[in-house]
């Protein structure tokens, strides 16, 4: 997956971030609301199968964040569509979402875009969002 834009805050990687978590965490902080993050990612896998049809494999993207004392409001779009509802990564103490599924795609390459939509009233200021990982998983 490739960060291919970004709108206020900062950003960084933490390896390893999460005791237990299967990739590096992607860390936005000091974000507003409107902020914006956009990646890239390109499942692959088309093949043709025995009689000759062309068999576009479906995936499921799933992903599991971070929640923290200053964990911000976040809607979560693929290519240019809503994925469920505004996820709340506020929490008194550090912990995570648990994976959760964002949608099904086909192969080939889609944006997953993370906006800042507005902060939990307990959340401290300034905001951010932390991106344990995104797996994606084959279903056909």
């Amino acid at each position: 997956m490739i960060v291919i834009g970004q709108t206020g805050g900062k950003t960084g990687v933490q390896k390893e971030a999460n005791a237990g978590s299967i990739a590096d965490a992607y860390w936005w902080t000091e974000g507003k609301p409107g902020d914006k993050a956009e990646f890239l990612f390109e499942p692959t896998g088309s093949k043709v199968d025995p009689e000759g049809k062309f068999i576009v494999p479906q995936f499921e993207l799933r992903a599991n964040f971070a929640k923290t004392p200053d964990g911000a409001r976040v809607q979560i779009y693929i290519d240019g569509t809503k994925a469920g509802v505004p996820i709340n990564l506020y929490a008194l103490k550090p912990s995570a979402t648990g994976e959760m599924s964002l949608g099904r795609v086909d192969a080939g390459g889609h944006r997953l875009l993370i906006e800042f939509i507005y902060a939990d009233e307990k959340a401290q200021k300034p905001l951010r969002c932390g991106l344990d990982y995104i797996k994606v998983e084959k279903l056909r």
